[in-house]
C-alpha cells in the first residue's frame, strides 16, 4: 500500500503496486513529497516500508510580449521575451522574411524588409529550451506595421529680392499636417502650420542671398516625422540709376544721357516730346530734341529697364529743361574822329552772365570784361581806318558761346590851304582864292 507525506491522491487507489499519484497543489507548492510503498500481507513476518522522494519542479512559462503596432520607418522590431524555469529561448520567424540579430537572445531585434512592410505584419513564435526534464512551452507574438508618412516639400526657388513672397506647396500621406521654420527671419502667411503657406522674405532675408525653409510632418502617430527642406535662393533686384535733371542750350541741345543698369542687359528710352535718341535700347545714348521741344523749353525722357531675368523692370525720368541761347549784341557801329583819345563801347548780353571784349586792333581796353568800357585806339588803329570790335558771352552754363561784332571807323583829320598870301592892286575887280 502506498502512503504520502503530501496531501496528493494514488489512482487508481493506494493498494495498486503501479499506479498514479496526483501531487496536490500544495505538494506542488512544497516542491517535493515522500511516497512509502508498506507491505501487507506479511504472515506473521513484520511489514517492511520502502520511502522514495518525489521533487516537483516548477512549470516552464515563456511570454512573446505584446503585439505591437509599429510604424513602417522602424528601423528595426524590438522582440522583448520572457522566461521562467528554463535555461534559454528560440526565437522562429512565422511570417516575415526578414532577419533576427540573435535568435537565442531573449531580448533581440528584427530587421523588417520591404515585402514586410508591403505585407502590413511579421509573426514570431518563442520556444523554450533548457527545460529540465518539462516539456519546451512556445508563445507567438505578431507586429503590425502602418504605412509611415510621406512628404514632398516642393522644389527648391530661385526668386528676385523684389518678389514680395514665396508660395509654398507641401503635401504628405499618412501624417496629419505639415509646419515650416525658417533658418531666416521672415514670416509664414497664413501660418506655419499651413502646408500651402506663403514666405515672406525679411530684409536680412534678401541681403543674405539665400533662406532654407524646413518642412515637417505632424500627427505622425507611431511613425517617425519627415523632414526636407527648401532653399530659396534671391537674386539682387534690378538696380537703375540716372540724373533725375539735365539741363541744355538750346544752341547745344544735344542730350547727354548715361543710365547705370544691373540686374538687366538692356533699357527702352521714350519721350514726351518728338525729338529722336541716338540708340534708343542702350544705356548710354544721347536725345537730340526737336524744334518744338525746344520751344517748350522742357521735356520729361523716361528710361525702363529690358531683359530683367525674373525680376522687376525698374523706371526713372530724365527731366530735360532747355535753356534759351545767350543773346550778344555789341552795339551800333560807330564813326569817330581818328583824334578822339577813346571810343566808348555799350554791349548787351542776354541769357548770360556776362561777356568780354577782344578787337582786331592793338589798342587796349580800360576792362574788355566790362559791358560797356573804353577802347583807346593805338596809331596803327587809326591808320588802318577802323577797329572790329568783339563781344563774346560768358558764363554760358550748358549753352555754346555766342558773339556779335561791330565796326568802328576812324574820320581823318581835314586838311585846309588857304592859298599862298597875295598882294593886289587897290583897282583889281577881285581876288582869286585858291
Amino acid at each position: 500500500i502506498w502512503s504520502s507525506s503530501g496531501t496528493g491522491s494514488f489512482l487508481p487507489n493506494a493498494n495498486d503496486l503501479i499506479g498514479k499519484y496526483t501531487p496536490s497543489a500544495l505538494d506542488r507548492t512544497n516542491g517535493s513529497v515522500i511516497l512509502t510503498l508498506t507491505s501487507t500481507g506479511n504472515g506473521f513476518c513484520q511489514q517492511v516500508s520502502k520511502p522514495i522522494t518525489l521533487t516537483i519542479t516548477p512549470a516552464i512559462t515563456v511570454n512573446a510580449g505584446p503585439d505591437q503596432t509599429l510604424c513602417a520607418d522602424v528601423s528595426g522590431i524590438t522582440l522583448h521575451g520572457s522566461v521562467s524555469n528554463a535555461t534559454g529561448t528560440l526565437w522562429t520567424i512565422t511570417s516575415g522574411t526578414g532577419t533576427i540579430a540573435v535568435p537565442t537572445d531573449l531580448i533581440t531585434t528584427y530587421a523588417p524588409t520591404a515585402a514586410d512592410i508591403t505585407a502590413g505584419t511579421v509573426s514570431f513564435l518563442i520556444t523554450t529550451t533548457g527545460n529540465n526534464g518539462c516539456p519546451a512551452v512556445t508563445s507567438t507574438v505578431t507586429h503590425t506595421l502602418t504605412p509611415a508618412p510621406t512628404l514632398n516639400q516642393g522644389p527648391d526657388v530661385t526668386i528676385c529680392g523684389d518678389s514680395a513672397y514665396v508660395q509654398l506647396n507641401a503635401t504628405f500621406t499618412v501624417a496629419s499636417g505639415v509646419i515650416w521654420s525658417s533658418n531666416g527671419s521672415g514670416t509664414f502667411t497664413p501660418n506655419a502650420a499651413t502646408a500651402n503657406a506663403k514666405y515672406f522674405p525679411s530684409a536680412a532675408d534678401i541681403s543674405s542671398g539665400s533662406v532654407v525653409l524646413t518642412a515637417q510632418t505632424t500627427g505622425n502617430g507611431t511613425c517617425n516625422p519627415v523632414i526636407k527642406t527648401v532653399t530659396i535662393t534671391i537674386t539682387n533686384v534690378v538696380g537703375l540709376v540716372v540724373p533725375a535733371t539735365a539741363n541744355v542750350c538750346e544752341n547745344n541741345s544735344v542730350v547727354n544721357l548715361n543710365a547705370a543698369i544691373t540686374g538687366a542687359t538692356a533699357v527702352n528710352w521714350t519721350t514726351s516730346g518728338t525729338g529722336s535718341f541716338g540708340n534708343q535700347t542702350a544705356p548710354i545714348t544721347t536725345y537730340n530734341p526737336s524744334a518744338a521741344d525746344i520751344s517748350g523749353g522742357l521735356v520729361t525722357l523716361k528710361v525702363i529697364t529690358t531683359n530683367n531675368g525674373i525680376c522687376k523692370a525698374k523706371s526713372k525720368q530724365v527731366v530735360v529743361t532747355i535753356v534759351p541761347a545767350p543773346i550778344v549784341n555789341a552795339g551800333l557801329p560807330q564813326t569817330v574822329c581818328s583824334t578822339a583819345p577813346s571810343i566808348t563801347l555799350n554791349g548787351d548780353v542776354k541769357h548770360a552772365t556776362g561777356g568780354t571784349w577782344t578787337s582786331n586792333g592793338t589798342g587796349t581796353f580800360a576792362n574788355a570784361n566790362a559791358l560797356t568800357t573804353t577802347y583807346t585806339p593805338s596809331v596803327a588803329d587809326t591808320t588802318a581806318g577802323s577797329v572790329i570790335f568783339t563781344l563774346t558771352s560768358t558764363g554760358n552754363g550748358s549753352c555754346t558761346p555766342v558773339f556779335e561784332n561791330v565796326t568802328v571807323t576812324f574820320k581823318k583829320i581835314a586838311k585846309v590851304n588857304a592859298g599862298p598870301d597875295q598882294t593886289i592892286c587897290a583897282d583889281s575887280a577881285f581876288v582869286q582864292l585858291a
